[in-house]
């Protein structure tokens, strides 16, 4: 999806995770988690074109999946949940609509709950 800027952001606990962006610079951010399967990410390529006027739009690649570092242990949906929060630190995102579809849906409910 070249209209997405890629970079990798490191974790507190070190690993990698594959971040891409794209959209507004300001304003209302977006946050795309996506479901199971290799390259994932790419299953937003038709939403972000709509998104990205209005919107700054982050996805990323959950640990394990293509471009991003596994995780030694715990890919529980609090530890997850926890990753989402630490990216939304690191790119200085306060609030975000997070979308998620399959495993990201669900994902997606528990990282509202737990960081509303």
């Amino acid at each position: 999806m070249p209209e997405l800027r890629y970079e990798y952001v490191k974790l507190v606990s070190g690993r990698s995770l594959w971040v891409g962006e794209t959209g507004r610079a300001t304003g209302e951010a977006v946050l795309l988690v996506h479901g199971l399967g290799i390259k994932a990410h790419c299953d937003w390529r038709n939403v972000i074109p709509a998104l990205a006027p209005d919107f700054r739009v982050v996805t990323l690649d959950l640990p394990g999946f293509d471009a991003s570092e596994s995780l030694a242990k715990d890919l529980s949906f609090n530890r997850l949940a926890a990753i989402l929060d630490e990216v939304m630190c690191i790119l200085q995102i306060e609030r975000a609509h997070v979308i998620g579809h399959s495993l990201g849906g669900v994902l997606s409910l528990h990282f509202g709950h737990r960081y509303p």
